[in-house]
């Protein structure tokens, strides 16, 4: 499901967000989520997402 998320996300902003939902809730402690969401927010750069 993931993947299909991945390959999705580009032209669905709704993608990304179930993809931000499903990181946060595979992480609860804090310390253990800040990694995969910096994966996150690097891969919306590379789907052209602007940081605004």
């Amino acid at each position: 499901m993931v993947y299909e998320l991945d390959r999705l996300a580009p032209a669905n902003p709704f993608a990304v967000l179930i993809m931000a939902q499903l990181q946060a809730s595979g992480h609860p402690d804090k310390a253990t989520r800040l990694a995969p969401l910096l994966s996150l927010t690097r891969r919306l750069y590379g789907y052209g997402y602007k940081r605004d």
